[in-house]
């Protein structure tokens, strides 16, 4: 078998299947931002798409010159264009392994292999973590093992597997209770009681956690998931265009054991390799874009044998086996 990238969406182009050429390096995660896709091999960043605030971000950044990541990029940045890959540098105090990359929409988050994460980009909202704004800087939180960025909120799980949000919070997708934006990364306590006030099952702790445009998901250990937000187009899968304040576990069947979120909708991959969406503009014939949200809140089925799922605010990537 051999691993390929495949992405589909973005402004009117839902179901049609983009396949990306992979090469002899292995792909180890991927991640989708606004108008950006990111891939992580075994080498280097990979990232394609549209910036507009430094998400790919551009060798001008010099005040950490200590080291260096290679990255490389292609697409369009401002009216710059490239239809190959270009090395481009990200600067950090020290010698880093990344891990995991996650973009929002103007914004970057980079954990790396030691728990710290560095964000950059528009921090108009507090989504960076921290007061700094533009350059690249380490984000004011606990030591890392999973991380999420919305549209300008971001998330972070911690190696304890609590859950920190931060950033934009008017539609509750900061899982907090209130509609205020926070600035430094605050843990969201009321989901270890979430499953028990409900009479259902007790919270396993956290392994992994999405962040859309107005709504948040999060996935536990034992493979459920809660999602919490505004709801109007169906997003958080729970049969009705509610918005949720706090957090709700999810009623599905399935183990979940990948979960993304874009601008209004929800996707989730299952242990049997089958990726489910929710929301906006379903990528088939059952669910037409441009609908009303009633008519856009129903579940689909987009495709089998998929390893990983990432999600941007229009678009999904998803890294699929193939026959050799």
């Amino acid at each position: 078998m051999k691993m390929v990238v495949k992405c589909f969406g973005g402004y009117g182009s839902f179901g049609e299947m983009e396949q990306f050429e992979e090469n002899d390096d292995e792909i180890v995660e991927i991640g989708a931002g606004h108008t950006t896709t990111f891939a992580a091999t075994s080498k280097a960043l990979l990232g394609w798409g549209t910036a507009f605030h430094g998400e790919l971000q551009s060798s001008s950044i010099s005040r950490w010159s200590l080291s260096v990541c290679t990255c490389l990029w292609w697409g369009e940045q401002f009216n710059r264009q490239s239809q190959q890959p270009e090395e481009i540098k990200f600067p950090t105090p020290r010698k880093v392994q990344a891990t995991q990359v996650a973009a929002g929409e103007n914004h970057t988050l980079v954990l790396d292999s030691s728990g710290v994460v560095y964000s950059w980009g528009s921090n108009a909202y507090g989504q960076c973590g921290n007061n700094n704004d533009g350059d690249v800087s380490v984000v004011d939180a606990p030591k890392a093992k999973y991380i999420a960025a919305g549209a300008n909120h971001s998330a972070i799980i911690s190696n304890d597997g609590s859950l920190y949000t931060f950033g934009w919070g008017l539609y509750h997708q900061l899982g907090g209770g209130s509609t205020e934006n926070v600035a430094k990364p605050t843990c969201v306590t009321c989901l270890e009681g979430v499953g028990e006030l409900l009479g259902t099952k007790k919270f396993s702790g956290l392994a992994e956690v999405a962040c859309g445009a107005w709504h948040t998901a999060a996935l536990t250990t034992t493979g459920d998931v809660y999602t919490w937000g505004w709801g109007q187009h169906g997003q958080l899968g729970h049969e009705t265009l509610e918005s949720q304040v706090f957090p709700k576990l999810l009623d599905i069947d399935w183990e979940v054991v990948n979960i993304s979120c874009g601008t209004r909708h929800t996707t989730i991959l299952t242990r049997d390799g089958e990726v489910h969406r929710w929301g906006f503009s379903c990528p088939n014939d059952q669910i037409v874009a441009g609908k009303s949200s009633e008519s856009n809140k129903t579940h689909c089925q987009i495709t089998s044998h998929a390893m990983r799922i990432a999600s941007g605010s229009y678009h999904d990537v998803i890294v699929q086996t193939t026959p050799v």
